[in-house]
């Protein structure tokens, strides 16, 4: 039986090689694909700072104080994302050149590229009316149920935008929202964390520049619009 079985195997073996006559290819195809992440600011999409009387405006520009909001992240299972920001008005934030007097509520430069988002052109064409101002707020965010603050919770990282390593963590202290870089979860350092869900806090501050480079005649809408995207890490 041992002989029986090598003879015919050398046969089909000879028998296949003197009829060969073209190659075949066989493709493995398919996808891996991550848990879907969704993201959302719920009922708090718009921040209304309601009626600011023009001659209620300080002559060096107003802080009209801050309003919270919090980024809603969900996700099927643990997936590293990031966020981006897209200002929508860019181009019509003043600067704090252009008005140096006005109380500005900015983090230090170390804590992220200082940006004045726009809040739209008081003309409809080229004069500023303001600009808004967006702090991303660690102490109050939470990653899968947990406050930053807590001992050995993630930090929010953050880094320019298309750069390899996280240059920016905090647990505590807010950080510059700007359109130059994204964020994320994570230890120091990186690398960014899978997360299942996060409420991403953050307060916005818009800046009224001095009234006498504003037109008066006709009410001036606070036009700001950001838009936040969620990447796959």
């Amino acid at each position: 039986m041992k002989n029986q079985f090598f003879v015919g195997v050398a046969f089909a073996t000879l028998a296949a090689a003197s009829h060969a006559a073209g190659n075949s290819d066989l493709n493995v195809t398919g996808k891996l694909m991550p848990p879907a992440c969704n993201a959302h600011f719920g009922g708090n999409a718009t921040l209304d700072f309601d009626v600011i009387a023009f001659n209620a405006l300080d002559n060096n520009g107003t802080n009209l104080g801050s309003k919270d909001t919090a980024l809603q992240i969900n996700c099927g299972g643990p997936t590293r994302v990031s966020v981006v920001a897209l200002d929508n008005r860019a181009g019509s934030g003043i600067t704090i050149q252009e008005a140096p007097n006005l109380n500005w509520p900015y983090q230090n430069a170390e804590n992220g590229n200082k940006y004045s988002w726009g809040l739209g052109f008081a003309d409809g064409q080229k004069i500023k009316t303001g600009a808004l101002i967006g702090l991303i707020t660690p102490a109050t965010t939470t990653v899968d149920g947990v406050l930053l603050t807590t001992a050995g919770a993630q930090k929010v990282l953050a880094r320019p935008t298309g750069s390899s390593s996280w240059s920016l963590a905090s647990s505590h202290y807010s950080l510059n929202l700007s359109p130059d870089l994204e964020y994320s979860f994570g230890p120091i350092g990186g690398p960014a964390v899978p997360i299942t869900n996060a409420q991403l806090t953050m307060g916005l501050t818009p800046m009224i520049g001095q009234p006498a480079t504003l037109p008066s005649a006709n009410e001036i809408p606070l036009d700001g619009s950001i838009t936040f995207t969620l990447r796959y890490l």
